[in-house]
């Protein structure tokens, strides 16, 4: 039964850390005035391609996420 606790230690310190809602918030605003117009408010795409593919969602390669 040791070995729970030390797996959900391990798990716990792979996960990535949360963003800092100040960073969450500049890329909303960086977002809206930027991006807005060709992605859409949704990511669905318009003028420009969608990024909620898993291209944009993970990265193109490990290195990326």
């Amino acid at each position: 039964m040791k070995s729970v606790p030390i797996l959900f230690g391990v798990f716990l310190t792979l996960m990535p850390p949360a963003a800092p809602a100040a960073d969450i918030e500049r890329g909303k605003t960086i977002y809206s005035q930027i991006c807005f117009n060709c992605h859409g408010p949704h990511l669905d795409g318009g003028q420009g391609p969608a990024l909620k593919d898993q291209y944009w969602q993970h990265g193109s390669s490990p290195e990326a996420i």
